[in-house]
């Protein structure tokens, strides 16, 4: 194959995902109730994490970013 030839190959097929995610990317889009059932559990996630790390934790600069992500999730 020549230099040109597996050139334009090679620019072809790394052409094609790209097309392909063009479109995926409208049909991939949660729902609104999808989107805000997973935000929610995110958040629980984020709340619960931060109430371990302020129960286990001795670290005062792990306990103050805990302290913070708590404050901010439960607002």
């Amino acid at each position: 194959m020549t230099g040109i030839a597996r050139r334009s190959f090679l620019i072809t097929v790394s052409a094609g995902p790209m097309v392909y995610a063009a479109t995926a990317q409208a049909v991939d889009a949660l729902p609104d109730a999808r989107f805000v059932g997973f935000a929610q559990a995110v958040n629980d996630l984020e709340i619960a994490s931060g109430n371990l790390a302020l129960a286990r934790s001795a670290n005062e600069n792990v306990r103050g970013y805990a302290t913070r992500a708590v404050s901010e999730s439960d607002a």
